[in-house]
């Protein structure tokens, strides 16, 4: 190898070692600034705002207040968790149609309904910004 091509090839090696510095950065800044949720984190805080219990949200029980705090969950983990509908429908053991009807109900009633309206606001708000409550636990914490 000449001596030209390794100069090329350690300017190569060194512009890459600062991109992959740069890129580690970011990602702990985006991770200090968007403390990790956990759908368990979703589920107490509902079950805080509905007054129902999470053994109830994640129960077959199909009483009015626990099925409307359950389909909140469900849009509550798209919205804010960014999670897909499948992987809703498997961690609540729904299928696909069954969340989307979960889904559309609560942004029907959102859009009806100021009150409720402002009960998802302030539900959206509190888990994006991690608001420190005693029940909440990080993904740090719970790894301990």
């Amino acid at each position: 190898m000449n001596a030209g091509a390794l100069a090329e090839l350690r300017t190569q090696v060194d512009l890459l070692s600062r991109r992959v510095r740069a890129l580690e950065t970011n990602t702990r800044e985006l991770a200090a600034t968007a403390p990790p949720v956990a759908i368990s984190d979703v589920i107490e805080a509902v079950a805080l705002e509905f007054e129902v219990t999470a053994l109830a949200i994640t129960s077959c029980r199909r009483d009015r207040q626990v099925v409307l705090a359950r389909q909140v969950v469900i849009t509550l983990c798209i919205d804010v968790m960014n999670m897909s509908v499948s992987r809703v429908a498997r961690a609540f053991g729904k299928d696909r149609a069954t969340v989307r009807h979960a889904y559309h109900a609560v942004w029907k009633l959102d859009a009806d309904d100021p009150n409720f309206r402002s009960r998802m606001e302030y539900l959206r708000w509190k888990l994006k910004h991690a608001a420190p409550h005693p029940t909440f636990k990080t993904k740090e914490a719970r790894n301990g």
